[in-house]
């Protein structure tokens, strides 16, 4: 049975954020009118987000914001329902005391990221500004939590309204960002010695051992493990292997895309698994140099390429998500930060990217990303997977998605990091074997 909503408007911003709630969050088939007939004739469930409560119906008051055009400063008025921090909460006539629309459309799209703001070093949006990072509950995918509490309201005032949800569990998904696919093979002369300038000035004298007998061939290089990885990941539907592309240097990070041992380990990961383009941090901000980019990887693979990772994360969403859409990319996964374990957009279920430039939902879907491996390396790795299992436990909807990006440095065979490797096979419900 649908569910009916009234209201005086209907824009598109009001369709966007309705339609991720109830249809992608919920499972709930939903309909919009701005009759009142038609509102005051229908049987079924329904509700009315207005300004004013009409009569006695299911009533949810309105903010403003989904009937604005254009990027303004918010009056976040924050407060908390049922144990749960709210933004646009409020003191009107309404079955709940914050606008839940308003404030999913406000996180959904990033909208904070798009008002002046600080940056972090390389000009990425600094986390610390956001409402949700400041009130502690970043590690909660808020907007999902909201909906599901609405919609036990709901369920009790309309005992017949059902999700209509297929799947049981949330899908966890890993994401292997490939900048560096061997640790020391087939790099260039100056490569090879900045790295090891870098190891001798940190002490790391196992490092620079490790390089000199990889070089003379006397042990293997420790992230080469390419071969034996399909023995023990799982189903290849919760892996996604980015490459990186890069042909400009950012902290070593160019890659020798012309190298033969390069283009047969792409294409041999192809091969098995879902394989696309780890964008640098240059093509991020140059749409010519992501063309380059995304083109070499697809004449490597012979596919096109409609899926995107940002290595060193999303810097300015407002310009960077149309270059993709320019370049017909439909997927993204750098919704996430680098150095912080949560959700960037107070979510675990996949949207669409709203461009609030030009008011319209567009065909890019964002996966959220709620954890990167460097950031989980700065914690135990014993308290670094609980966290995960945590998390992951508590995801309130099967619609939900639990990505997190790791490097092939998870899966190095070496004495620092057997425990971490250990545990990762653990966590990927595998025996902690020889990979």
């Amino acid at each position: 049975m649908n569910l009916l909503v009234f209201t005086p408007k209907i824009t598109p911003r009001f369709r966007y954020v309705f339609r991720q709630i109830f249809v992608r969050i919920l499972g709930i088939p939903v309909t919009f009118t701005a009759s009142l007939d038609e509102f005051v004739a229908y049987s079924g469930p329904k509700f009315s987000y207005a300004p004013d409560q009409l009569g006695q119906e299911f009533h949810v008051y309105s903010h403003p914001l989904l009937w604005e055009q254009g990027i303004q400063g918010q009056d976040l008025a924050k407060g908390q329902w049922e144990d749960l921090p709210v933004i646009f909460s409020h003191n009107k006539p309404s079955q709940i005391p914050f606008d839940l629309f308003a404030a999913s459309f406000y996180c959904l799209t990033r909208y904070e990221e798009h008002l002046p703001h600080l940056q972090d070093a390389f000009g990425r949006y600094d986390k610390s500004q956001s409402w949700v990072v400041a009130a502690g509950h970043l590690t909660l995918p808020l907007v999902d939590l909201w909906a599901m509490t609405f919609f036990k309201a709901l369920q009790l005032a309309f005992p017949d309204l059902e999700q209509q949800l297929q799947s049981k569990k949330a899908q966890k998904i890993h994401l292997f960002d490939i900048v560096h696919p061997f640790k020391y093979r087939f790099k260039s002369i100056i490569s090879k010695l900045i790295q090891a300038f870098k190891a001798l000035w940190l002490l790391n004298l196992w490092d620079v051992l490790e390089q000199l007998l990889v070089t003379l061939k006397l042990i293997k290089d420790p992230y080469d493990a390419y071969d034996k990885l399909k023995s023990i990941l799982g189903h290849p539907k919760d892996y996604r292997f980015f490459f990186s592309m890069a042909q400009k240097a950012l902290d070593d990070s160019a890659v020798n895309t012309h190298s033969g041992p390069f283009q047969s380990l792409v294409k041999g990961v192809s091969d098995d698994y879902f394989t696309s383009l780890l964008v640098s941090y240059h093509a991020q901000m140059d749409s010519k140099e992501l063309k380059v980019e995304r083109n070499t990887l697809e004449q490597l693979t012979h596919r096109p390429v409609h899926t995107t990772r940002f290595h060193k994360g999303l810097i300015k969403m407002a310009s960077t998500y149309p270059k993709l859409l320019a370049e017909e990319v439909t997927q993204d996964y750098s919704m996430g930060y680098t150095d912080q374990l949560g959700y960037r957009a107070s979510t675990a279920v996949p949207f669409y990217f709203y461009d609030l430039q030009n008011e319209y939902q567009s065909p890019l879907l964002i996966y959220p990303v709620v954890a990167c491996e460097g950031f989980l390396r700065t914690l135990s790795c014993e308290t670094a997977f609980e966290q995960l299992e945590d998390m992951y436990a508590a995801l309130p909807t099967p619609s939900a998605v639990f990505c997190q990006a790791w490097t092939p440095k998870i899966w190095q065979e070496d004495f620092q990091n057997e425990t971490w490797r250990k545990q990762f096979l653990s966590y990927l419900g595998h025996n902690a074997g020889t990979v």
